[in-house]
C-alpha cells in the first residue's frame, strides 16, 4: 500500500485548481480519513454531492496543508489525475 496519492496533473479553472491544488503535491487524506491509494478519492467524492465542500490534507514539499474544495457538476475525479506513490 501507499502513502497518499500524488497529483500529476490538475485541471485549469476546476474547483480543485481555484483552492490551490497542485501538480507534485502528495493527498494524503480527505475529511480526516487517510488516503493510501488514489482509488479511495474518486471513491469518496461519488458519495458527495454538488456543492458539499472536502478538506484535503495535502503534502507539499515536506509541509502539511489543508485544502477545501466545494464540489461542482462532475467533480467526482475532482479534476485531478492522481497516481500512486512508488
Amino acid at each position: 500500500m501507499g502513502d497518499g496519492a500524488l497529483v500529476v496533473q490538475v485541471e485549469p479553472y476546476s474547483p480543485a485548481d481555484n483552492s490551490g491544488l497542485r501538480r507534485g503535491d502528495i493527498i494524503e487524506g480527505i475529511d480526516k480519513n487517510r488516503i493510501e491509494e488514489p482509488s479511495q478519492i474518486a471513491t469518496y467524492v461519488r458519495k458527495k454531492h454538488v456543492g458539499d465542500t472536502i478538506s484535503l490534507t495535502v503534502n507539499r514539499n515536506a509541509r502539511r496543508l489543508d485544502i477545501s474544495i466545494t464540489l461542482e457538476e462532475n467533480d467526482t475525479d475532482l479534476y485531478v489525475k492522481s497516481s500512486g506513490l512508488p
